[in-house]
């Protein structure tokens, strides 16, 4: 017995477009708030709307505050 072989096509692959996301613009907001004397950094970013309290140790100088803002 001899058989023939049978080739059929296949299924093409469908192709879907995928927008590319926008990057949309981040701002932080910073402020530096006091609860009884003690000083408290308060961080509010848009458009995530995410708000971040970070105690400053009881002092407010450049270097606590630019540290603060790094972590």
């Amino acid at each position: 017995m001899k058989g023939k072989t049978v080739t059929t096509k296949s299924v093409p692959a469908k192709l879907e477009y995928i927008p590319k996301p926008n990057q949309e613009e981040v701002t932080l907001h910073t402020d530096v708030m006091f609860v009884e004397r003690d000083p408290f950094l308060v961080s509010v970013s848009t458009p995530l709307g995410l708000m971040m309290c970070t105690h400053l140790g009881g002092k407010r100088t450049e270097s606590i505050v630019s540290n603060a803002l790094r972590d």
